[in-house]
């Protein structure tokens, strides 16, 4: 990647950015492609910086592969397919998720309270299946604190061998 332009304003900063390969790789066949269809702007979110937003402003380009015969679209390590948010973003508001209220950390971030819930699931759901001590779970109780705090508290008991 690097920097084509770049605005900053009081409360936001923009970035633009352009890949530097020549190439992308199929996701189907896995060769790579040299065969440019279109070019599209993708505007996405990332970490604040010295107390403002930060959009970064993404070239994107469009590939025919000439061996398969699909289009796809170029890849960044960044960013889940599609995403609206980079991804030590979405982990950074999964970590505030983990200390304040859903509500809080949309307010904060300003951000849709239903992005922050998607992405606080994500995350939790990925950090339990990837724990292998759910069948030693022996209780598991969900707690509501009040209508308005939206997050479940889960709290377990685990019974180990030998604690």
């Amino acid at each position: 990647m690097w920097v084509s332009d770049y605005s900053v304003s009081d409360k936001e900063a923009h970035i633009y950015c352009e890949s530097v390969k020549d190439s992308g790789t199929c996701p189907v066949c896995q060769n790579e492609s040299h065969s440019i269809q279109m070019y599209q702007e993708r505007t996405v979110r990332d970490m604040a910086l010295l107390g403002r937003k930060v959009f970064l402003h993404l070239r994107s380009r469009q590939f025919y592969c000439q061996d398969c015969g699909r289009y796809f679209n170029e890849s960044f390590e960044f960013l889940d397919k599609n995403g609206t948010m980079t991804i030590r973003y979405e982990q950074y508001l999964y970590f505030l998720s983990e200390n304040l209220c859903i509500s809080d950390v949309s307010v904060k971030e300003d951000i849709a309270w239903a992005s922050v819930q998607r992405i606080y699931c994500k995350y939790a759901e990925r950090q339990i299946s990837g724990r292998a001590v759910w069948h030693q779970v022996r209780y598991l109780l969900m707690k509501y604190p009040s209508k308005r705090v939206v997050k479940i508290t889960l709290v377990y008991w685990l019974i180990w061998k030998q604690v």
